[in-house]
C-alpha cells in the first residue's frame, strides 16, 4: 500500500513539473512574440521617437505628383508596435500680414505717399498676424494617417488608402530617422453636383439696363443709420447710375471659365490668356454647401507675376514725396490688424451656399460667414490701438496745412469713421453673390 502511495505521489509530482515546464515555455513564447511586436531587438523601429519633418529637415512631399513645399509632417511611432506609426500632415502656413504687406509694397498709394512702399525683409517679418493653412487634401487642414510599416533595415515602407468627410485618396512613402518621402495621390471628391462642371459669369441684362442678373447685393440694417446709409448708397449707385452694369459686363468679359474638378481643384481662365492653375484654389461641396480653400500666398504671387506687374509697368513714375513723415510703419500696422481678422475668418475655408436651377447657379457667401466678418470688423473698429493708428495717420496726413484746413479735414475724417462704425453696428445682414451660367461641351447652351 505504501509503495502504491509513493508511486502515485511521484506521478503527481512529475505531472506538476511537466505542467510548470509547459506553462513556462508558453510564457516565454508569448513574451518573445510581444517583444518582436514591440520593436525589440529582432525588429527595431526605423524611427523610435516622434520627429517633425519639414522641407529643411528631410521632407519630400508630393501631392497628385506635384512637389509640395511649406508643409509639416509630425511622425509619431507607436510605443507598443514597431510596425505602426501616425503621420499628421499640416498644410503650408502663410503669414497673411506679411503677404499683404508685400503686395502693398508693390503698389503706389498716391493719396498718401507718392513713391512705392519699400519694405525690407526684416520689416515684413515683424508683421505678426494670424495663420492661414492651405489644405493637403480638400477639407483637411491637418491630415492624420495611421500607417503600417514594412521594415527593411533602418527604413520603413508604407502604403494604403484613406478618406475624410469629402474625399478619398491613396498614399505611399518611406521613412528613416532623417527623411520622410511621402506621395498622396488619387484624391477624388465624393459625389457632388459641382464635380466635373464648368461655368462662366452669367451675362448682364444690358438690353433692360438692369443691375442684378449677374451680381447679387443687398445690405440690410436692424434700423436706419442716423448718419450715412452706406448700404442704400451702394445699392442706389449699383442700380441707377450704370456702375453696377459696368462691373457685371467687365466680369463677364474678364472671366471666361470656372472649372470644378473631381479632385477638388478649381481652375480659372481669364482674359482668354491667363490660366489660374490647379493647386491655388481648392473646394469641397455637399448638400448645396461649398467651402473654398484659397492658397493665399501663391494666389497673390500669381497675380503679381501675371497681372500686377503689367499694371505697375504701365503706371507713370511719380516724384519722391516731400513730406517729413513716412507712413509705411503706420500702414503696416493697419495691415497687421486687418490681416488678423481675415486670417481667422478664412483659416477653415470660405463657406458658400449654392443653388442650381437648370443652367444657372447662384453662389452666395454664407450668411454665418458674413456675420462673423461683421462682428470681427466691429471689434476692430472699437479697438483702442486701431483707433490710435487711424488718428495718428490722419494727423500726419494734414501736416503742413493751415490750422483751419487741418480742422476741416480732421472733422471730415472723424465723421466718416463715426458713420462707418454706426453702419457696421446696425448691420443685420449683407447678401453678396454671383450668378454663373453652365458651360456645355461645344459651347454654352
Amino acid at each position: 500500500m505504501a509503495a502504491q502511495n509513493f508511486k502515485l505521489s511521484l506521478t503527481m509530482k512529475k505531472n506538476f513539473l511537466l505542467a510548470c515546464l509547459s506553462l513556462l515555455c508558453t510564457t516565454l513564447a508569448i513574451t518573445s512574440c510581444q517583444n518582436e511586436s514591440k520593436g525589440g531587438n529582432e525588429i527595431p523601429a526605423p524611427v523610435d521617437k516622434p520627429v517633425t519633418f519639414t522641407d529643411e529637415s528631410g521632407l519630400d512631399l508630393k501631392i497628385n505628383s506635384n512637389q509640395s513645399t511649406g508643409c509639416t509632417v509630425n511622425y509619431t511611432p507607436s510605443a507598443d508596435d514597431a510596425t505602426k506609426a501616425v503621420l499628421a500632415i499640416e498644410g503650408a502656413k502663410t503669414n497673411l500680414g506679411t503677404v499683404i504687406g508685400g503686395l502693398v509694397s508693390s503698389l503706389r498709394v498716391e493719396s498718401i505717399l507718392s513713391r512705392p512702399l519699400e519694405l525690407s525683409a526684416a520689416t515684413r517679418a515683424d508683421v505678426a498676424t494670424g495663420i492661414v493653412t492651405s489644405n493637403v487634401i480638400p477639407g483637411s487642414p491637418v491630415l492624420t494617417i495611421p500607417v503600417d510599416l514594412e521594415i527593411d533595415g533602418k527604413t520603413g515602407k508604407f502604403s494604403g488608402t484613406g478618406e475624410n468627410q469629402y474625399c478619398t485618396y491613396s498614399y505611399k512613402g518611406t521613412v528613416t530617422e532623417s527623411s520622410l518621402v511621402l506621395s498622396i495621390d488619387d484624391c477624388k471628391l465624393k459625389p457632388n453636383s459641382l464635380s466635373g462642371t464648368s461655368w462662366k459669369v452669367a451675362e448682364p441684362d444690358l438690353a433692360g439696363q438692369k443691375f442684378g442678373k449677374t451680381l447679387l447685393f443687398d445690405w440690410k440694417y436692424i434700423h436706419e443709420p442716423a448718419t450715412e446709409n452706406y448700404g442704400g448708397l451702394l445699392s442706389e449707385r449699383l442700380l441707377t447710375d450704370g456702375r453696377g452694369l459696368e462691373i457685371e459686363a467687365a466680369l463677364c468679359q474678364i472671366i471666361n471659365a470656372i472649372n470644378f474638378s473631381g479632385s477638388g481643384d478649381i481652375t480659372v481662365t481669364a482674359m482668354d490668356t491667363i490660366n489660374l492653375p490647379a493647386g491655388l484654389l481648392g473646394y469641397v461641396a455637399t448638400n448645396e454647401k461649398m467651402i473654398l480653400y484659397p492658397d493665399i500666398l501663391n494666389i497673390i504671387e500669381f497675380v503679381k507675376a501675371n497681372i500686377l506687374t503689367k499694371i505697375i509697368h504701365q503706371t507713370p513714375e511719380s516724384g519722391v514725396s516731400t513730406r517729413s513723415y513716412d507712413p509705411t510703419p503706420m500702414i503696416l500696422s493697419l495691415v497687421n490688424k486687418v490681416s488678423g481678422i481675415l486670417a481667422l475668418a478664412i483659416q477653415n475655408g470660405i463657406p458658400f451656399d449654392y443653388v442650381i436651377h437648370g443652367e444657372i447657379m447662384t453662389l452666395t457667401l454664407s450668411n454665418e460667414f458674413v456675420k462673423t466678418l461683421i462682428a470681427s470688423l466691429q471689434g476692430l473698429l472699437n479697438d483702442a490701438e486701431f483707433n490710435t493708428l487711424i488718428q495718428t495717420l490722419i494727423n500726419n496726413s494734414i501736416e503742413g496745412l493751415s490750422p483751419e484746413e487741418q480742422l476741416r479735414r480732421k472733422a471730415e475724417a472723424e465723421a466718416l469713421i463715426s458713420s462707418i462704425i454706426e453702419n457696421v453696428a446696425l448691420t443685420d445682414s449683407i447678401l453678396i453673390g454671383i450668378n454663373l451660367q453652365k458651360i456645355q461641351q461645344g459651347g454654352i447652351r
